[in-house]
């Protein structure tokens, strides 16, 4: 009987160590999907340029058209299946010659060449089956900047 039950309580510890294992893998492709997604949305937002204000000599975002593009890119990776049990949602921000530079320096953004900052965030059940673990959400930043003296853009790590 003693070995019967050594047995089990090993078996238990080790099936909470597969699901806790199965459960961070999740956790790091949820992660991963996030930060690609997070990318493309500042990516595609910095690329809406707005050629009224080009006109006037300010490099300057079209801020309905970026946030249009970085809402098409969001919905596309909200049909992924890691992301059906939850919503994501996104704020994006914009630095230009128009809106101003104010704040960029938080992400490590330099002044005088426009930028999108875009955060997507995840809010779901819970990702852990764990009871003692719990963690309903994420969020990733991502940030896209133009590089005036190339004429192109460059990323922006976070």
């Amino acid at each position: 009987m003693k070995v019967f039950v050594v047995f089990l309580a090993f078996m238990m510890v080790f099936v909470s160590f597969m699901c806790y294992s199965s459960d961070m893998a999740r956790y790091a492709d949820m992660q991963r999907m996030l930060k690609l997604a997070a990318e493309d949305c500042a990516a595609a937002g910095a690329l809406a340029s707005d050629p009224e204000a080009y006109g006037r000599g300010k490099l300057a975002i079209d801020e309905d058209e970026a946030i249009g593009m970085g809402f098409e890119v969001m919905d596309a990776a909200a049909l992924m299946p890691l992301f059906r049990r939850g919503t994501l949602s996104m704020d994006m921000k914009i630095y230009d010659d128009e809106k101003g530079y104010e704040g960029c320096e938080a992400y490590g953004l330099a002044q005088g060449m426009p930028s999108v900052v875009c955060t997507l965030e995840y809010t779901g059940a819970d990702i852990f089956r764990l009871p003692f673990l719990q963690l309903r959400s994420l969020s990733r930043t991502a940030a896209y900047s133009w590089d005036d003296r190339t004429s192109g853009m460059i990323r922006t790590k976070l």
